[in-house]
């Protein structure tokens, strides 16, 4: 059922095998700003295909971003699944170490988070989503910017 705008999302209710098109509703919300919205989407697209990596990873980010960055249980709950599956998806490993520095354990949030800057190499969004958060987990271990710039480089 093809959607024309936001307007036709109630449309997705009446179509009986919803996989598809809870996932491009879902994701489309994630990804224009509307992460609330997104995560109904993504529960029902999940009950459809279960096993579907993307979608955990996805609805583990609506969570974590409709609660301001806050990675609750439930939203370790989805990356979890989805590093057992594929233990290399970059959006679940990024949000791992936000929970290990949200928990008070910033030396594996920076370790995974410099493994993280190794494997996504000269990405620049990676690189400045990576770079937002690093430095806060750097400075509780008491590495300064230098030396986790040196980190973040060696071995590349």
């Amino acid at each position: 059922m093809p959607l024309e705008g936001l307007s036709d999302l109630p449309k997705l209710v009446d179509v009986k095998d919803a996989s598809r098109p809870w996932q491009i509703a879902g994701g489309a919300l994630l990804q224009i700003g509307l992460p609330r919205f997104s995560i109904p989407m993504l529960e029902r697209a999940i009950q459809h295909d279960p096993d579907n990596n993307v979608l955990h990873v996805a609805l583990g980010e609506a969570l974590a971003l409709s609660d301001g960055g806050l990675i609750s249980d439930r939203a370790k709950a989805e990356f979890e699944f989805a590093l057992r599956n594929d233990p290399n998806d970059l959006i679940a490993r990024f949000y791992m170490g936000l929970w290990l520095l949200q928990n008070g354990k910033a030396k594996p949030a920076l370790v995974k988070w410099v493994g993280l800057m190794r494997t996504v190499g000269s990405d620049q969004m990676w690189n400045d989503r990576l770079w937002m958060v690093m430095p806060a987990a750097a400075q509780e271990v008491g590495i300064n910017e230098l030396t986790l710039q040196a980190l973040c480089t060696a071995a590349m």
